[in-house]
This record gives C-alpha cells, structure tokens and sequence, in this order.
C-alpha cells in the first residue's frame, strides 16, 4: 500500500516551491479558463478485475506549468493497485502522485517554461480492483491549475469527474474459453485471497525473481486453474483437479500478474488475480559534475547528479562523503544543482548511490577540493603551567571571524571551544576548564564570515604540571647543583685513582731507582763533608794554633750532627726504596 509520507512542514515547502516555479518560469499568459478530468468518464467492472483511470489537463489555450489536486474514491469498493507517472507531461514534481493509504490520492507537479498549452495533457494514470459490487464515482477535489505568468495565478475553471460500476463476477465453464450464463448460481466467496511471502505489496517493486503464492480455497472447492502472464485481465488454464493452494514460480523482469480461479459443483467462480513487479537491473550509469568547479574556496560546493531506470524507475539518491552518513535526497532533485553540505578544507570524495524501486543500486563517485584560508597566528601561549591555573591564549586572524581551539592530549580530543575575533582581527582565548596534569597540543582554527575556514595551525605544546610535582621538582633544583658538584667530584676522584693505579708500579720502580742514586749522592756528600771537615782540622793543627774549648765543642757537635743526619737521610732512603 502507498502511505502518506507529507507533513505539514512538507505542505508549507510544496506550498513555497510551487509558488518558486511559477515566479521563475515567468512567462505573461492570456486570461482563461482550464479543466481537470478522468479519463474514461464511465466504466464498468466486474469483481476482482481492475480499471485504469488517468487525470488530464484541458488548458483552454491558456499556457500552464503547475497543477495540483486530490482524487477520492471509495476504499470499500476498490483497491490501489499502481500508480504510473512516466508518460507524464509533468517533469517536476513537487510531489508526486501518492495514495495515503485510505481513500485519497494526491499530486504536485509542474514543468518549466514556456509550459504546456493543449487540449489533452496526461498527469498519471491509477489502476485500482473492484472488490464489492456497486456503482460509484471517482472524484476530482482540491484541484488548481496555475497559469505560466510568473504570478502562479489559479485558471482552473472545472472538472469532470468519472463514474464506474462494479458487476458481480463472470462465471465461466469448464472450458475455459466459454462464459456461462449463469451468475445466479455462483457464490462470491469462491474469490480467493492471494497473498505472496516473497512479494507481499502488488504496488511495490522487487529485485527477486522466484515468486511464492498461497490463497485459501473455499471448502467445497473441488479444482483450481492457475497461470501467469503480464495481461491483467488473462483467464488461467492450467487445470489442478487436486485444488492445490500453494505455489512457486521463476520470472524475469516486467510487470506479472499470477490468476488463480475455484472451481466448485455449481460451476467456476471469479478469477483472482495477483499484480507482481521484477527488477534486477540496475539504474544507468551516471556521471556527477560540478557546475562551478570542482574546487570552492567556500565550505559547500553545488553537484549535478542523476540517471534513469528503465522498469521501476528512480526511487531515491543517498549522497555520501569521504565514507560519511549517506544522505537521502528525493529522486526529483537529479539533474539539478545540489549544495552539499560544508565540509573542512581539503580534497573530498563525493558518492552518489542511485536506488530503484526494486531496491537494486548504481555507485558513481566524484572528487572536489575545498579550499583552506589562512590559518590564525597564536602570538602568545603559556609553555608551562600549574593545575589549577586557566589556559590563556592570544593571536591574530580575519577580523569578526569564529575562532575554534582545540585540547588535545596525545590522540584524545580533551576539549573544543570557541572565541570571536575584533574587527581588528585580534582574539583571545579563556579556556572554560581546568587541565589534568600532562602534557597537552593546542591548535586552532578560523572560519569567515563566507563561511571558509582554515586549516589547523600547527600544534604548541603546553605542559600541565601538579602542585605535588612541582614542589618536588623544586627541590630537586634547589639540591641539585650540590648533588651535582658532590658527583662531578667523586668521578673526579675516581679517575684520578685509576690513573694511579695503573701508574703505580712505574712509579714505584722510578722512584726505587731515585732512591738508590739519591743514597749513593747522599753518601758522597757526607763523605765529602766529612773529609772537609778533617782537613780544616789538620790545617789547624798544623799551624800550632791550639783549639778553643768552644771550637772543640762545637766539632764534636758538628761531628754528631752530621753522623745523626747522614744517618736520618739513608732511614729516609731506604724508607722509599722499600730496602
């Protein structure tokens, strides 16, 4: 079934939009009149067959490019089995021809200028199924034509509405081609009710070719004929004495339509006829453009898109960047400039998915370049900082533009916060959170008042530390120069030791060799004093002078000294010598 899918918010767009069509296909038309009306008039029926009934346009040699209205019809008496726009004069539609599920069908659509101006234009066609008998008629309401003068002026003057009547079912013979006369006879609830698993809505299209039917049979049911065929209106003739009530087929694409008839004593009952849509192919091709360039230095750029389906025709298109949520457009916004949403500065992918009615897809993919402005300058920024202090940042940019920072720590995005710039250009930043302890990378960027924006700037560092760990790392700067120093001398020490220890030996085997000379030179000397000594003593005596007692004291003391000295210095010498 069709369901109802306009809001009231719709109704107001469908409202302005139909009003925009008007204005922009201004075309100055005569003043008139138009009518709307059913096509056939008058129509006769019988029960569980189906009747086509289109809405034309006379526009009375009036210019038109706009028509609307509602076609009522009793929900007891019919059913909706398609609705069929294609051999419309109508190419836009503001809203397409849609059932609501109850008793009304209703439309919207228009065509650019110079309009349509004729006698017998087709709007779209409705095929609905008898399901009762009766008479009734299908009518025309709410309806306006408007005039192709800019103005959207309404010129419907009338319509011409259509009445059908519904005949209790024919009754055939055992032969299929034959047709009995006896409608007495024949009950109506021999008409069975088919229903399918596989395509449960006739008005709906399908991308599956095997096709599951079942109906219940009437208990005195004694056979059933059964066919398939793209006629609506065939006769089965393929005979089941055993009144089967359940079968599976295999099509191909088209419009089908499965017709299973009852047989009981009295004779066959009414043909029940089941409507099956298939389409496995596809929509066409396309290509995408950009009508103003594949790159924008603004943040939206407008695309062309669109393709047509040979059987169910174009349901929708879902657009979709760089593997973003598809976004759902109507299928009557192809082939006209759509605005994609802004995106961030850089080269983008744009995929457009057609969708048919039967659900069968075609990709088409296109790529565009946003270009960046300048990114802002940060001119002041705390390289370090306390838990608890506020991030305070300053810079320059656009002037009365929306500054955006970011927080990050590591890959985390911590916060994104906005600012606005003077009409200077000049910003600043308050950051309306407090930071953790670590280490964090600022960034920010602009957007104008076109709506461009910039890239980021490059990312600043800014380190957040805690009270506990300042104060530690407070004292160890306080302590660490004498830390330091107390290290650099104990390495000191250490590497004069070292030294030693592999220039002992030789210096203790130079110093044994020192020693042995020095003894022997300190030997010499003494000797030498000693023998001085002796000869200024003889040379005394010599000349018969007589010694003092104070002279002769002091060589004795002198004779002693030097014993006792030369004693001490050969002590010392062996002491280094190690003899």
């Amino acid at each position: 079934m069709y369901t109802n899918e306009k809001s009231i918010g719709c109704r107001i767009w469908y409202g302005a939009l139909t009003l925009g069509i008007g204005l922009f296909f201004f075309v100055p038309a005569p003043a008139g009149a138009a009518t709307l009306s059913l096509v056939p008039s008058n129509a006769s029926v019988s029960i569980g067959s189906t009747v086509t009934v289109s809405v034309f346009v006379n526009s009375e040699g009036i210019a038109i490019n706009n028509a609307e209205g509602n076609l009522f019809f009793s929900k007891s008496l019919f059913d909706v089995v398609s609705i069929n726009k294609d051999a419309s004069l109508f190419t836009l539609w503001i809203a397409a021809p849609i059932y609501d599920g109850n008793n009304t069908i209703s439309w919207n659509g228009g065509l650019p200028s110079p309009g349509y101006q004729g006698s017998n234009g087709r709007l779209f066609s409705v095929t609905l199924r008898a399901k009762t008998v009766g008479a009734t008629t299908l009518t025309l309401l709410n309806g306006a034509v408007r005039a192709n003068d800019g103005l959207g002026t309404d010129v419907l003057n009338g319509v011409h509405n259509a009445t059908v009547t519904i005949a209790p079912p024919v009754v055939f013979s055992d032969t299929p081609s034959s047709v009995a006369n006896t409608l007495d006879s024949l009950s109506a609830d021999l008409l069975a009710q088919i229903t399918s698993s596989t395509h449960p809505d006739e008005t709906k299209w399908y991308n599956r070719t095997h096709v599951v039917f079942d109906w219940t049979n009437a208990q005195d049911v004694t056979a059933v004929r059964l066919g398939y065929d793209q006629n609506a209106d065939s006769i089965p003739q393929v005979l089941y004495t055993n009144p089967i009530s359940h079968k599976e087929i295999d099509l191909k694409d088209g419009i089908w339509y499965f017709h299973m008839q009852g047989k009981r004593l009295d004779g066959w009952g009414p043909v029940s006829t089941f409507r099956i849509q298939i389409d496995t192919v596809p929509p066409l091709p396309m290509t995408i453009q950009f009508p103003n360039g594949a790159t924008s230095s603004t943040p939206t750029i407008a695309a062309i898109f669109g393709t047509s389906d040979a059987l169910s025709g174009i349901n929708h298109y879902e657009l979709s960047i760089d593997g973003g949520v598809p976004q759902f457009v109507s299928a009557e916004a192809e082939s006209k400039p759509f605005v994609l949403p802004p995106e961030f500065p850089g080269s983008h992918t744009l995929l457009v998915t057609a969708v048919d009615n039967a659900g069968n897809v075609r990709n088409s993919s296109a790529d565009f370049t946003i270009e960046a402005i300048d990114a802002p300058a940060i001119t002041y920024y705390p390289e370090t900082m306390g838990e608890g202090d506020i991030l305070k940042i300053r810079g320059t940019t656009y002037p009365d533009s929306d500054v955006t920072v970011y927080i990050r720590e590591g890959n985390t995005l911590v916060s994104e916060e906005y600012t606005r710039s003077n009409t200077s250009g000049d910003f600043a930043f308050v950051a309306k959170k407090w930071l953790d302890s670590g280490v964090y990378a600022i960034t920010a960027r602009v957007k104008d008042g076109r709506g461009a924006q910039s890239n980021e700037t490059a990312p600043l560092t800014v380190s957040v530390r805690s009270e506990f760990v300042s104060g530690i790392v407070s004292f160890v700067l306080k302590y660490l120069s004498v830390a330091i120093l107390a290290l650099l001398a104990l390495g000191g020490i250490a590497w004069v030791g070292l030294r030693l220890w592999f220039k002992i030996p030789r210096t203790v085997a130079r110093m044994r060799r020192e020693a042995r000379e020095a003894e022997r030179v300190s030997d010499r000397a003494f000797k030498v004093l000693r023998e001085g000594v002796l000869r200024h003593i003889a040379r005394l005596k010599k000349a018969r002078r007589n010694l003092t007692s104070e002279e002769m004291e002091f060589l004795e003391e002198f004779s002693e000294k030097l014993e006792e000295a030369e004693e001490v210095v050969a002590k010392e010498i062996r002491d280094i010598s190690g003899s």
